[in-house]
């Protein structure tokens, strides 16, 4: 079930100029978990590896998902180990999400959304990004953090 997701990571790694991130790199953990149980990414770190190179070659940057937090697999995507391993191997271009598609009044909802996306923003500092990017016509925009 893996090594397929992967696979189809390589391919879009190659379109080069269709995309500018990766969202929800390691999403196949919360679905996965259904049918195979806890998937353990770090057992397939060369093919993570190879995706992750093509992608900083591409100038192709990740974003940090924090809807993982609010339920399995309580991180969020990707993890701090594979986001850690795209900045060691030079990627740079990185964004925050929370997949927050509509604002709610709910009270308990607005500071687990904000509580979740800061920690997001701590974990992409610890892991030793200087900046956060957005996107305006497909150029980056950086912001120092």
């Amino acid at each position: 079930m893996v090594k397929p997701h992967l696979e189809i990571y390589k391919k879009l790694m190659g379109m080069k100029g269709y995309f500018n991130t990766i969202g929800h790199f390691d999403y196949l953990k919360k679905i996965g978990m259904k049918f195979i149980g806890s998937i353990d990414y770090m057992n397939y770190k060369d093919d993570i590896e190879e995706i992750l190179k093509m992608a900083v070659k591409n100038k192709i940057g990740l974003e940090v998902n924090t809807s993982g937090y609010g339920s399995r697999p309580k991180e969020p995507y990707p993890s701090e180990k594979i986001l850690q391993k795209y900045f060691d191997l030079g990627g740079r271009i990185v964004t925050l999400g929370s997949d927050g598609h509509r604002f709610s009044t709910n009270e308990h909802f607005k500071t687990c959304y904000f509580d979740d996306l800061t920690k997001g923003y701590k974990m992409i500092k610890r892991t030793g990004f200087k900046e956060i990017n957005t996107f305006e016509n497909r150029n980056v925009i950086s912001h120092k953090i």
